[in-house]
């Protein structure tokens, strides 16, 4: 069965801030004075080009919702909820919005920040005292921003292989993966850390706390975190692609945290869009809070701030998130000073919603962006011969998630932690990362290998990756075999030859990890960089995975 309905009147739509034929919101459009209409029509045609993938009969797929200061302008949607009852999609669908639970975990500190009840420079550990000893300081505005360095606990029971879940080993974790401050490195960790927060200074459960301070009030009333491991009926199902067809993919029955597990739909989410230009709770305390940012340990402000990016695109302000909760994908892009807003949720893995919206707000906002200078020019192509120069396993030496490079599905594409994002080329060997405020540029190296410099909206100087060239001699593996042991986790990894790889064995896993550069070795998710003594001797590794850097494992001497 495929579902697209229309709800579509062009300039009179935007203008007036009504959706003919669906349900939007019941508030009266603000005066166009105060809230100026987007001077664009853009043919149904394009729209439909964008999302033709989930038009095939029994396909899962994706709501586009276009808003207008929190008004439904127009919806869109395409695919069904559920493969086995036929029930199509639409803005009343309720999705898993993953990390769209952040900015209301944000709010909620806000608010009690607001109330005098905390400080956003409180060192988390005044709130969470059974936290380890950190090296460094953390507080909460740490956490808020994604600056914080403490281990990602998605991650951690990857390295540590011993079968102790995230939440434990977040417990015992006292290293950092970086100085906080330092860096903007996206993690679920902050956002659990903070609901825990809140709990503890509120005294209320998040859950209860978000429904009776923000979801209520605002009228979200489909909108909810959940508190046991019962999902609702009508959720939404999510789906990934297998050879054997479509396959379902939900996330695991369990209560929701800070950092993922919100229940809504589209037509709640906008009423949350709604509240950003007409606050109703918290008051001016609050706003004045939202606008207080980190400023990074090397001068610039962060572009992350409580539960939203804030990077310009084409050279206008814009507030963004996405949502990834396993099948369920969602992405949300406002740009607060022409009052409009694109939202996507999609119920199936294999949709990138960020390139998805990106392509949207390039036809609504062609004109606005030709004012500011970057105007939508037509895309030069690339084919897999032009771009098989830059194939390939790319990996920096401080510990960076690895950057894979490849042709796949027809698309020029770079993976970042599980997903694949289209390469668009700007200029000679440069690319720019479709949905992402990210440019890639690649420059042949001497010895043959690639070099991939990666540019990101507010971070002041490229991060570095390599893929090793053929003039680069092979590993002597057998210098790498013995025993390591990492204290942090309590987890011991085994290394032994197999063939041309090492064969890691952990406590309740085992993974093969293959050469990609000097003493540096990866499964293709796991990157592990060997460390020498001064006199060469291989003594220890650094692993880390793409939201979690530089775990040290110690060689055991007498396991060697």
């Amino acid at each position: 069965m495929t579902h697209s309905r229309t709800c579509w009147t062009l300039r009179a739509a935007l203008a007036l801030g009504v959706c003919a034929g669906c349900a939007a919101s019941r508030t009266a459009p603000p005066s166009p004075a105060a809230n100026p209409p987007v001077d664009v029509a853009v043919p149904v045609e394009r729209i439909e080009s964008i999302f033709a993938a989930y038009r095939a009969p029994g396909s899962p797929g994706c709501v586009l919702t276009v808003m207008r200061a929190g008004d439904i302008v127009l919806s869109r949607a395409y695919g069904v909820a559920n493969r086995e009852t036929g029930e199509a999609l639409s803005t009343r669908t309720v999705i898993d919005g993953g990390s769209l639970t952040k900015q209301f975990t944000a709010y909620a500190i806000a608010m009690l920040a607001a109330e005098g009840r905390l400080s956003l420079d409180d060192d988390v550990r005044e709130h969470l005292p059974e936290l380890p000893a950190y090296p460094h300081t953390v507080t909460l505005r740490h956490l808020l921003n994604q600056a914080s360095g403490v281990r990602e606990y998605t991650e951690i029971p990857v390295l540590a292989g011993n079968g102790m879940d995230g939440m434990q080993l977040l417990l015992r974790a006292n290293g950092l993966s970086f100085v906080p401050g330092d860096r903007y490195v996206y993690s679920n960790s902050g956002f659990y850390l903070l609901g825990r927060v809140v709990e503890r200074v509120s005294g209320q459960p998040i859950a209860a706390f978000l429904r009776d301070r923000i979801f209520q009030p605002l009228g979200m009333t489909n909108t909810r975190l959940p508190t046991d491991n019962v999902r609702p009926a009508e959720r939404a199902h999510a789906y990934t692609r297998a050879d054997t067809g479509w396959t379902h993919q939900l996330p695991p029955d369990e209560p929701g945290h800070g950092d993922f597990g919100l229940l809504t739909t589209p037509e709640d989410l906008a009423k949350w869009d709604r509240h950003f230009y007409q606050p109703r709770i918290g008051g001016a305390a609050v706003q004045a809070i939202l606008r207080d940012s980190l400023r990074m340990n090397h001068g610039s402000p962060s572009t992350y701030s409580f539960g939203l990016h804030r990077e310009p695109y084409r050279g206008l302000r814009r507030d963004w998130h996405g949502g990834q909760s396993y099948g369920f994908r969602a992405q949300w892009w406002r740009f607060p000073d022409q009052r409009i807003s694109f939202l996507t949720t999609c119920n199936t893995r294999t949709a990138e919603p960020g390139g998805l919206t990106e392509r949207v707000a390039d036809l609504f906002l062609a004109q606005d962006f030709a004012r500011a200078g970057h105007p939508v020019r037509a895309e030069e192509q690339i084919d897999s011969a032009a771009a098989a120069g830059y194939f390939g396993f790319y990996v920096s030496r401080t510990g960076v998630q690895p950057r894979f490079v490849q042709w796949r599905d027809g698309r020029f594409a770079v993976r970042y932690v599980a997903t694949w994002y289209d390469l668009v080329p700007v200029a000679p060997n440069r690319f720019r990362v479709r949905g992402q405020p990210t440019e890639i540029a690649f420059r042949p190296r001497p010895d043959g290998g690639m070099r991939l410099e990666e540019d990101s909206y507010g971070v002041p100087t490229p991060a570095v990756f390599d893929a090793p060239g053929p003039a680069e001699p092979p590993p002597v593996l057998a210098e790498y075999a013995g025993v390591y042991r990492s204290a942090e986790l309590d987890s011991e990894w085994r290394l032994e030859v197999r063939g041309n790889a090492l064969r890691a064995m952990l406590p309740r896993d085992t993974t093969d990890l293959r050469p990609a550069g000097r003493d540096a070795f990866s499964d293709g998710y796991v990157l592990v960089l060997f460390r020498r003594d001064q006199a060469g001797r291989v003594v220890a590794f650094d692993a880390s995975t793409p939201r979690l850097f530089n775990v040290r494992f110690q060689r055991d001497a007498g396991g060697e």
